[in-house]
């Protein structure tokens, strides 16, 4: 790779040179090192997935609720930089929130030739191919990484950049193989896991799995299970593992792993109503009065959640269908919903429920969707 030279202020060292920008990047971008092979997670990735749809019965917006694999990308921790030269310390420091603008930093980034050795040039180079998959250009990262390969042996990196190049492109079973191999490498750390599971998942709903869809929802459940059981900390993992549990028939299990989330954590009120909607989410004729007690006690304890209206209307609804397709109480007295447990009842309670939507939703057209439904679904009088 070649470097542009510029020369040093008076006064500042080369290396003191490249120490202050290092600091003046850091303190500007409010970040410090993290332990580990990899840096701090950037955020996380299908949280929102069985919930997502409940903010578009207050506002009237669909939802996009599938998992991507650009989101994954740029939530995914990301290999730190190595290396004992000065100028490494800056690379650390780069803003790759802002993929476009950390290229045009390492592009202007200057640093004499006795201090540019070839793994300052090698740090430069994937910094430039990590900046390059966050905009999407996997094809000129891939001939970077593949420039690099013949020098870079036995570096752990260059299988991860592959396979976040391979995600990218939709490459899921070279991708998983990419990861597993940093996996292998980094037994301890929990990344590459997380990679190898949201691969697997996007794999099956890519519907390039069909000859062995067990074999990939497998896999998907074990890499989440090692993702999340040790730490307790990456939602995503808890999140994955769930849908995942819950795509093998075993939603008890799914609940369970989202009852696992820390109680200070800020995703403690989605998994909670992800729970709520697991236990009433297969078909009514398989639903018991157990379900839908048990959704609702969940669902009581988390009135103050932004999303509680919908997913109380969701309950009402499905307790409704329920009924009517033959469903039996063994004690109709007592309240599920606080409605009455009739056909008229749980009527009542549905209209009302989406005449609460309308009034606090800001869209006029939606609004009168609203209570044309609620107009639709009260009970018949005779007046």
């Amino acid at each position: 790779m070649a470097t542009v030279h510029t020369p040093v202020p008076p006064g500042i060292t080369e290396h003191g040179h490249v120490d202050l920008l290092a600091k003046i990047v850091a303190q500007e971008h409010g970040r410090g090192e993290s332990a580990g092979e990899f840096g701090s997670p950037r955020g996380e990735f299908g949280i929102d997935m069985a919930v997502g749809q409940l903010d578009g019965m207050v506002d009237g917006k669909s939802r996009r609720t599938r998992l991507d694999a650009h989101q994954i990308v740029a939530t995914l921790p990301a290999p730190r930089v190595r290396g004992q030269d000065p100028s490494c310390a800056l690379l650390a420091n780069l803003p790759h929130t802002q993929p476009r603008h950390t290229l045009e930093l390492l592009r202007r980034i200057t640093v004499r030739s006795q201090v540019a050795t070839n793994n300052f040039e090698v740090e430069v180079s994937l910094q430039a191919i990590r900046a390059l998959l966050e905009l999407g250009h996997a094809d000129m990262a891939q001939g970077m990484l593949d420039a690099l390969r013949s020098t870079c042996i036995g570096d752990w990196r260059i299988a991860w950049f592959t396979g976040i190049a391979a995600l990218v492109q939709a490459d899921y079973r070279r991708a998983y193989r990419q990861f597993d191999i940093v996996r292998v490498m980094l037994p301890d750390e929990p990344t590459p896991s997380l990679a190898m599971a949201a691969t697997a998942e996007l794999l099956l709903l890519s519907r390039g799995a069909r000859a062995d869809a067990a074999h990939w929802r497998r896999a998907a459940i074990d890499n989440y299970g090692r993702a999340w059981r040790p730490h307790r900390e990456i939602a995503s993992a808890a999140f994955g593992l769930a849908r995942m549990l819950t795509a093998d028939g075993d939603v008890r299990s799914a609940v369970a792993v989202l009852d696992e989330l820390p109680v200070g954590s800020p995703h403690r009120d989605t998994a909670g109503l992800t729970g709520c909607l697991l236990h009433v989410g297969g078909p009514a004729a398989e639903l018991t009065e157990t379900d839908l007690r048990v959704a609702a006690g969940r669902l009581a304890s988390l009135s103050d959640s932004r999303r509680y209206l919908p997913t109380r209307l969701i309950l009402l609804w499905t307790a409704l269908v329920w009924l009517e397709s033959g469903g039996r109480l063994r004690n109709p007295e007592t309240s599920i919903f606080g409605t009455p447990n009739t056909v008229a009842g749980l009527r009542h309670g549905v209209e009302a429920g989406l005449r609460q939507l309308a009034r606090v939703t800001t869209d006029a057209g939606h609004r009168i969707r609203l209570v044309d439904l609620a107009n639709g679904v009260r009970p018949r009088t005779w007046f």
